[in-house]
């Protein structure tokens, strides 16, 4: 499977605004990782069967391809960031960006 093709084809224009409501961009901290990188990486993890947010991390972290697939250049996300990103995004509006992105 082609994961750069898959998520290449998305349309993420449609569910902007619901990352980007959720995505702090000031304050103190490291530069925040962008939010549709973020999105591809959890979808990524479906596609490639992925079972945990530990092992897409390093599979991020190893994988340049799919790394880049995603968004990524330099900096891959820790697994923690993962977690943080689910609960920012809270259960009800993850589910729905993840089922819009996928045109379900």
């Amino acid at each position: 499977m082609n994961v750069k093709r898959v998520l290449d084809s998305l349309n993420l224009d449609q569910i902007h605004t619901d990352l980007a409501n959720h995505h702090h961009t000031e304050g103190s901290g490291r530069t925040p990782l962008k939010p549709h990188a973020m999105l591809k990486a959890q979808l990524s993890k479906h596609l490639l069967r992925i079972p945990s947010d530990r092992r897409l991390s390093l599979r991020l972290k190893h994988d340049h391809k799919t790394a880049r697939a995603c968004g990524f250049r330099r900096r891959t996300p820790s697994h923690g960031l993962f977690t943080q990103f689910r609960h920012r995004l809270g259960e009800e509006t993850y589910s729905r960006v993840s089922k819009d992105s996928r045109g379900c």
